[in-house]
């Protein structure tokens, strides 16, 4: 309802993106683990079982991950159909794609979905990295082509090729800073 009251309000062009940010605030709230007052809490090894405790089944959680990974490039996808295989459109999906990976990243400290799923231990961290490290990369070529190359062209005053190569040099560096 609030995406389409976002429509409805400001036009198609950026409601996948406004599914995206209703989606990812539904998640926070919904999904975040929340004892429950009711049951009785199971005590294993000395550690308390959580996963009897908790309000949201696991079933539950990976479902609305999934929600928050695939339905804003499914709408951007039945919004924008006739140009399905231009650069514009890929990069489009390409960084809603890129930005549910990077949220999920940043809020799988409250679901443990990705262990659900029969990743060994010691494999979970260096996919859980490879994962942030690929989203980053996505999400920064996709704002670099979208934002930079598009709107700031005429202020770099470099030749063609070198412009590019300088300008993903200091995108790139600037997303590693931040990242350290």
């Amino acid at each position: 309802i609030m995406t389409w009251a976002y429509v409805a309000m400001w036009g198609i062009d950026y409601g996948p993106y406004f599914l995206l940010s209703a989606l990812c605030i539904n998640y926070v709230i919904f999904c975040s683990p929340l004892p429950s007052s009711f049951l009785k809490k199971e005590i294993v090894d000395g550690k308390v079982d959580i996963s009897k405790t908790q309000i949201q089944t696991l079933e539950t959680q990976a479902l609305n991950s999934l929600a928050v990974l695939v339905l804003p490039a499914i709408f951007h996808m039945g919004i924008y159909h006739r140009i399905l295989f231009t650069f514009d459109f890929l990069t489009n999906i390409m960084l809603l794609m890129s930005l549910s990976v990077l949220f999920l990243r940043i809020t799988s400290a409250y679901t443990p979905i990705i262990s659900t799923l029969g990743f060994p231990q010691h494999n979970l961290e260096m996919f859980k990295l490879l994962i942030t490290g690929l989203g980053a990369t996505i999400l920064v070529g996709c704002i670099e082509y979208r934002l930079i190359f598009r709107s700031f062209y005429y202020v770099i005053l470099l030749p063609p090729p070198f412009n590019y190569i300088i300008v993903t040099a200091l995108c790139y560096t600037i997303a590693l800073l931040i990242v350290l």
